[in-house]
Order: C-alpha cells, then sequence, then structure tokens
C-alpha cells in the first residue's frame, strides 16, 4: 500500500489576481494543480504538512488579503497561517471536497491519505533575494531538490534548521517532519519542477511512499 504525498512552494503569487495584473507563475501554477490534483486523486482524506500552524480540520480556512487580494480558501472560520492557506487553495482548486486537516507536525504515512507538503526553500539565493544573498542557500536548495527526486527521506530529516533559519528557508522544517514520517520506509521520488524566479527557491516534487 502506498501513501501518496506532493510538495509544493508556499507561494502566494500561485493564485491569480496577485500579480498586479501580471501573472508571473502561471506555468508554476500549472505544475502545482497537476502534482496536487494526481496525488489526490484517490485518496480518502488529506493532510496539508506546512512549518507552523495549529492543528486543524476542514472547517477551518485562510485569506490572502495581507497579499493584496481577499482571496479565501479552506472553510469558514479564517485562521490558518500562509502555507496552510496555499494548501487549501490548490484543493480547492483541483476540486478536492473530501476529508482534510491541516497540522505542522510529524504526519503519520497511512493507507488513503495523501499528504500535501507546502514549503518553500531558501531566500537568500541572490541580491534579488528577501534575504539578500548568502552563498550557502544555492547549494542547501540544490540538497533539497536532490532529496526529492531521490526520495531520500532520512537526508531530509537530516536537515540543519539552524542553517535554514540562517538561509531563510521557512520550509525546511516542514520537509523535515516529511523525512521524519516517511524514514525507514521505501520512497519512490520525484522532482516536477525546481526554479527560483524571485530570488526564493521553488521545489515541485511527489513521492509515493510505500506503507506496508
Amino acid at each position: 500500500m502506498t501513501c501518496p504525498v506532493a510538495v509544493v512552494p508556499s507561494a502566494p503569487l500561485l493564485v491569480p489576481g496577485l500579480g498586479g495584473g501580471q501573472d508571473p507563475l502561471a506555468p508554476l501554477r500549472v505544475t502545482c494543480l497537476d502534482v496536487v490534483r494526481s496525488v489526490v486523486k484517490d485518496a480518502s482524506r488529506v493532510v496539508v504538512l506546512a512549518s507552523e500552524g495549529d492543528d486543524r480540520d476542514e472547517s477551518a480556512g485562510g485569506t490572502l488579503a495581507a497579499w493584496g487580494v481577499d482571496v479565501r480558501a479552506g472553510g469558514d472560520e479564517l485562521v490558518l497561517p500562509l502555507g496552510h492557506t496555499v494548501g487549501a487553495w490548490l484543493l480547492d482548486a483541483t476540486g478536492w471536497t473530501g476529508p482534510r486537516r491541516y497540522t505542522s507536525a510529524v504526519p503519520v504515512i497511512e493507507e488513503g491519505v495523501a499528504l500535501l507538503v507546502v514549503a518553500d526553500g531558501t531566500a537568500t539565493r541572490d541580491i534579488t533575494s528577501p534575504g539578500y544573498e548568502d552563498v550557502r542557500a544555492v547549494p542547501y536548495d540544490h540538497g533539497l531538490a536532490e532529496a526529492l527526486a531521490s526520495g531520500d527521506a532520512a537526508r531530509l530529516a537530516g536537515l540543519d534548521l539552524d542553517e535554514a533559519a540562517e538561509l531563510w528557508c521557512h520550509g525546511a522544517p516542514a520537509l523535515q517532519r516529511l523525512g521524519e514520517a516517511a524514514s525507514g520506509l521505501e520512497v519512490e521520488g520525484e522532482l516536477v519542477a525546481y526554479e527560483a524566479p524571485f530570488g526564493v527557491g521553488y521545489l515541485v516534487g511527489r513521492w509515493s511512499v510505500t506503507t506496508s
């Protein structure tokens, strides 16, 4: 039995309307939606994992008003932080209407559950990055990309979160928890996309984790 996993960036610009008349992440949005759709299609429920946020059920929702457009996603109770809100929007956009849970804790890999991990790479890749430039950032992102491509759960579980914080890699805690959840299990990995249009590492991956 397998548990499908999607990894997508926590980018508000994935949502149409947030680009001020432009749509710079349109191709990446299509990629993310395709990956999420493929992962949830046979699931009985979905768990959305992000680096921060309380455990919530499908009654929870979020808004992107703080990023310029009052786009709402998920349930009516607008309590979700950014990562979970982006995950909620992606699920809504793919037509998912089944049970969902939002968490920042290590998830349980189990049959019938699809896992949606919302996590950016570093934001210190070059002088255009939000955190300016750190020469360690690009190699750090390359390491994340390699781990996603190869299904290396142990490598994700061993991420240095102190270094991640210095590199503004806000998705590292979620990726580490994915690694912890899948450690010791058989993982088939795929890196679907890896780019950095705004000096922030955006990675899209798909895993199939064998549960038994």
